[in-house]
């Protein structure tokens, strides 16, 4: 079984190959539905989508409770090309499914599908089955995606 470190390296690792190399830049980050950064000449975007239970903070941050995927990507030099983008929906409690919240997520991607050449995604659980429905649901978009990691 892998540690959640080494499953963070590969995800950086496979999406650097992607994306190619690049200068720096900096990024920040608000609390909920985070935007790293968004440009009209990046034609690349990042978006993570949390799981079951999750938000947007803590399914992205490391044990250490510091760092935070998002941020490490923004910071590396290897995705200037690309906008991070963090999306949240409510998942305790609610009565939504899959495909709601979905249908949901796409009306607030439209902006990132219509900006970017490529859109890739990084989900966590549910996250995962969510995404999977948007693009079921949206083959337009799914054009746009060249890969999916499911973590």
């Amino acid at each position: 079984m892998s540690s959640p470190r080494s499953t963070a390296i590969v995800v950086v690792v496979c999406l650097a190959l992607v994306l190619g190399c690049h200068d720096a830049r900096k990024t920040s980050s608000n609390t909920n539905n985070l935007v790293a950064s968004t440009s009209q000449s990046k034609s690349k975007a990042v978006v993570f989508v949390h799981g079951i239970f999750g938000d947007p903070r803590s399914t992205w941050t490391a044990d250490d409770g510091k760092t935070y995927w998002p941020d490490l990507l923004g910071g590396d030099s290897q995705f200037d090309d690309a906008d991070i983008v963090v999306k949240s929906y409510t998942s305790s409690g609610s009565s939504s499914s899959v495909q709601t919240i979905a249908a949901s997520l796409a009306a607030e991607l439209a902006g990132v599908f219509s900006s970017h050449k490529e859109v890739i995604f990084l989900c966590h659980s549910l996250g995962g089955l969510i995404v999977k429905q948007l693009l079921l649901d949206n083959p337009q978009y799914a054009k746009k995606v060249p890969f999916i990691v499911f973590y």
